[in-house]
Parts: structure tokens; C-alpha cells; sequence
């Protein structure tokens, strides 16, 4: 049976598959560093998010078993990373994801140019999920802001750690849930 995809958009989809794969391991590279500074629900956090980035590929590698197209496996490239502070995963989680947002939107432009309404249907479940993500991003890095992040001419040392501690006890309450469209 032949593909009702073009093969532009197949490769685009592809390629998405290699960048979850890649922000899997990303956050996993993020969970590690929280982990070895004593910060165990930031792991977790970070530990959850990299195993919602690995079903995402599986959900984007299932469309196109179920288009029929051929799956074309790029060489997965993870970022090496020297962090250097709490806040710096954050802030590099944020710009992450507005990155993964760019790539969907660009294959659901090229979608939309084609009149390829069926992954224009699948991809609008990404971008919602997207918009989540940002949101998610966003309010990590603030509560960072706000309940931790010290200029220490207004905050004393010992309360940006009740803070932090606090936050992290908030972050290791996360829990795992596949995503329904895994089943689908």
C-alpha cells in the first residue's frame, strides 16, 4: 500500500522523531545533574519529562506506521552539557521547547501548503501538548524566580534554600502518565 504522506513531509516527521529522541536525553542529561546536587524531585521532574519526549517520537513513529510511510532513523547528536547552576537547566528546558514548538510548526506549515489534512489533524494534538510544554517550562523557571533565585542584598542564604527545598519536594510529587494517544 502506498503512503498518503509526501515524502517531504515523511522526513520532516522523521527528523521530529530524532529531536524527541535527543530532548529525551536532554532532560535526562538535566534529571542526572539535579540528581548528583542533591535535588531528587527535579530529577524526577526532569526523569518524567525525558520518558513524555521518548513516547512522543513513538507516537510520531506510529502515524507514520499507520500511513504506511517508510520511517528513515537519522543518527541521534545529544548535546554535551557543561551546567553550571540550578536555574541553568531551566532556562535551558524553556528554550528547548520553544525550539521542538518551532520544528512542529514548520511541519505543520509544510502540511498546510500540501493540503495534507490528515497530519494537520495529527499534528494538532502536538501543538497543543507544545503550548503545555512552554507553559510547564515557563512556570518551572518562575517559581525558580521568585521562591529561590537570590539577590542576596534581599534574601538571606536560608531562605533560598527552604525555598529550593520546597520546590524540589513540589517536583518530586510528579508522576508518569503515558500519554492515551501511545494506545492509539
Amino acid at each position: 500500500m502506498k503512503s498518503c504522506i509526501s515524502n517531504k513531509i515523511a522526513e520532516l516527521i522523521s527528523e521530529q522523531i530524532k529531536k524527541e529522541y535527543e530532548s529525551s536525553y536532554l532532560y535526562l542529561q538535566f534529571a542526572d545533574y539535579y540528581e548528583k546536587n542533591g535535588l531528587p524531585g527535579f530529577s524526577t521532574w526532569f526523569t518524567i519529562q525525558a520518558r513524555e519526549e521518548a513516547d512522543h517520537a513513538l507516537i510520531f513513529l506510529n502515524f507514520l506506521h499507520e500511513t504506511n510511510t517508510e520511517v528513515k532513523f537519522f543518527p541521534i547528536h545529544p548535546s554535551a552539557l557543561n551546567i553550571k547552576s540550578i536555574r541553568e537547566p531551566l532556562e535551558m528546558s524553556l528554550a528547548h521547547e520553544k525550539f521542538i514548538t518551532k520544528n512542529i510548526n514548520e511541519i505543520f506549515c509544510k502540511a498546510d501548503e500540501e493540503n495534507d489534512y490528515r497530519t494537520k489533524l495529527f499534528l494538532s494534538w502536538f501543538i497543543t501538548e507544545q503550548f503545555e510544554e512552554e507553559i510547564n517550562a515557563q512556570n518551572l523557571l518562575d517559581s525558580y524566580d521568585m521562591f529561590v533565585n537570590s539577590d542576596s542584598s534581599k534574601n538571606d542564604d536560608c531562605k533560598c534554600k527552604t525555598a529550593l527545598y520546597n520546590l524540589d519536594q513540589k517536583y518530586g510529587e510528579r508522576k508518569y502518565s503515558p500519554s492515551d494517544k501511545l494506545s492509539a
